[in-house]
């Protein structure tokens, strides 16, 4: 139950976040692409920008992971929180009740479904066991918390008051970012964005399902699971920054791929500073401070984003060229 609880909570808050307001929702160019092209113009070239993209991830991943010290801005991030308390504790302490709350829901349930079943398996190994067992409750109850806290976004009032307290505000654009949709009534929906859609999300869920395992594993697992999602966690924080920044969800996706080793620098530490309970209710405002500061530090033009995945061409195609070159 806490389990599917938190699950179920999270793709709630998820979609609400991703198909909220704040958006100006334009249709995928793609859609208008003749049926008898698609061969060249859309799997052929989708395969291709795969490709390359697989290949400069490869190619620049370890490079680019200590690049820009991705991997201290959650220290920064508690750093600016320690010199300037007056400005971020009250947006602070509403993340951390919501984070008790929630983490006080998923122990409960879990302990009253899950905990019994560790104790019974463990206990062969006597008060260590039992100990083990009870500890694991606490970081396994955690990771659930995680799950519903990150995906909702509870996080993202405490973006726009760091950039107020920098007084970068009004650098930021009023204007909303771009969300591309595909009609369902297209040929493209049915011919290609609906089959891709679908095997992403059941390849997802497997993937998730076998991370979720991993975290089963007694104190260890929970910790393994926060390492190897690192660049999703990252995602996740860097998602409300690169918005104001007029990256529409095109560009921001692009962006994980260009900068993978960032991105999985960044969550690698967040991750880990967040695998402690309680700590974590405090760890998710300031990673969130941290994600601010190191998009402030390391700024990108939208336009500069190459743009590899197939669903879009979000930019002029002379502009594409250009950028590519």
């Amino acid at each position: 139950m806490s389990f599917t609880g938190s699950l179920a909570l999270a793709g709630i808050g998820g979609l609400v976040y991703k198909f909220g307001g704040g958006q100006s929702y334009e249709k995928l160019p793609y859609v208008n692409t003749p049926f008898n092209q698609y061969l060249d113009k859309v799997y052929k070239k989708h395969l291709n920008k795969v490709m390359s993209r697989t290949r400069y991830v490869l190619m620049n991943f370890f490079k680019d992971a200590f690049t820009g010290g991705a991997f201290m801005y959650p220290f920064k991030g508690f750093l600016e929180f320690n010199t300037n308390k007056s400005s971020y504790s009250t947006t602070m302490l509403g993340i951390l009740s919501g984070y008790l709350i929630m983490f006080a829901l998923v122990s409960f349930v879990y302990w009253a479904t899950i905990t019994p079943m560790y104790t019974a398996f463990l206990i062969v190994l006597g008060p260590i066991g039992l100990f083990i067992a009870i500890f694991h409750s606490f970081l396994q109850a955690n990771v659930f918390t995680l799950l519903f806290m990150r995906l909702s976004h509870f996080n993202n009032h405490l973006v726009e008051v760091c950039l107020e307290k920098n007084g970068l505000e009004e650098d930021f654009s009023d204007k909303k970012p771009i969300k591309y949709y595909v009609p369902i009534n297209s040929i493209y929906f049915w011919a290609y964005y609906f089959p891709f859609k679908l095997v992403k999300y059941m390849l997802g869920l497997a993937v998730l399902s076998v991370l979720l395992v991993i975290s089963f594993f007694p104190l260890v697992g929970p910790i393994l699971f926060h390492i190897l999602i690192s660049p999703f966690i990252t995602q996740i924080y860097f998602t409300k920054v690169l918005r104001l920044q007029n990256f529409d969800n095109i560009q921001r996706r692009e962006n994980i791929y260009l900068h993978a080793g960032q991105y999985a620098s960044f969550g690698f530490l967040a991750g880990l500073i967040e695998s402690v309970p309680i700590l974590a209710g405090f760890a998710i405002s300031t990673n969130t401070i941290g994600s601010v500061l190191f998009n402030l530090d390391h700024p990108m033009i939208p336009e500069t984003v190459v743009e590899t995945q197939v669903e879009i061409e979000a930019v002029p195609q002379e502009t594409n060229e250009q950028v590519n070159q």
